[in-house]
């Protein structure tokens, strides 16, 4: 959520950021001030939003097998 700072809101958009801001720490509120800030601020947001789908879908079984294989061979 974007929140223009230095304004008047109404009583439910008050309650909303509140609640918002609550969520993780306030990590879904980035507040802006100007159209300058907003942009900054919305390329921010979506420049992490492209690098969290960089990662792409973890495969439990490789991940598995992988740490398996750095784990010491025990002798039989």
């Amino acid at each position: 959520m974007f929140v223009q700072t230095g304004i008047t809101r109404e009583r439910g958009e008050e309650r909303l950021v509140e609640e918002v801001s609550s969520w993780e720490g306030g990590q879904y509120r980035e507040p802006f001030d100007s159209s300058a800030s907003l942009r900054a601020v919305v390329t921010g947001a979506l420049h992490r939003w492209a690098l969290s789908q960089q990662a792409g879908p973890v495969n439990e079984a490789e991940l598995t097998a992988r740490a398996l294989a750095l784990l010491p061979q025990r002798p039989a």
